[in-house]
């Protein structure tokens, strides 16, 4: 499914699903809070089953490995592949050390945050998140910053560019390696002269 319709397609599917899960959440809780349980409640409760199983199907679990080898040089793969572990483990310890102090006051609330949270950060990585089939690294990269520098000023005003100009950073390099060699075998030549 990933290969024939796309990344930006699979997550927006997998994010609509993984929204109406957690609407379906909220709403369970909801009305067994308020209501007790009912076939309503347990109906609810399959669909979540199949909603899930649904969303796993689409291939949405291997996105982020996808992006991080499409979006990022392989020099910059494993720390980028850490820290958004890391951030996954933090953000669910988190979670999890709240738990049973909101669900012990009012058990929907816990899951009120996860449906806001799941519609804006779905629009906003849809928006923004760039399509890397069949991309190579560089042409994603500037295809970012073109969209970092063609927007019009915001609160935040961005001066900066994600990543500076390709070319600029190639030359740079080029120079001062060149620089850096014609001085080390000048001196090497003069040692040896010496000797």
């Amino acid at each position: 499914m990933i290969d024939s319709l796309g990344r930006r397609p699979v997550m927006l599917i997998a994010n609509v699903l993984l929204f109406t899960m957690s609407c379906l959440m909220l709403a369970t809780q909801f009305l067994a809070y308020f209501f007790g349980s009912s076939l309503l409640t347990k109906v609810f409760y399959v669909t979540l089953d199949c909603i899930g199983e649904s969303t796993t199907a689409t291939g949405i679990m291997s996105l982020r490995i996808l992006f991080i080898t499409e979006l990022f040089p392989p020099s910059a793969r494993t720390a980028v592949s850490q820290a958004v572990l890391f951030i996954g483990m933090t953000i669910n310890s988190l979670l999890m050390a709240t738990f049973p102090i909101v669900y012990s006051i009012f058990p929907p609330g816990f899951f009120a945050p996860f449906v806001v949270t799941k519609l804006v950060f779905g629009w906003y990585l849809y928006r923004h998140m760039p399509e890397t089939k069949g991309r190579a690294v560089c042409d994603i990269i500037e295809d970012m910053d073109e969209d970092v520098m063609s927007r019009t000023a915001s609160i935040f005003e961005e001066y900066t560019p994600l990543i500076k100009s390709r070319t600029a950073t190639m030359i740079s390099k080029r120079n001062s390696m060149l620089i850096t060699t014609s001085r080390s075998r000048v001196s090497t030549g003069a040692a040896e002269d010496c000797q």
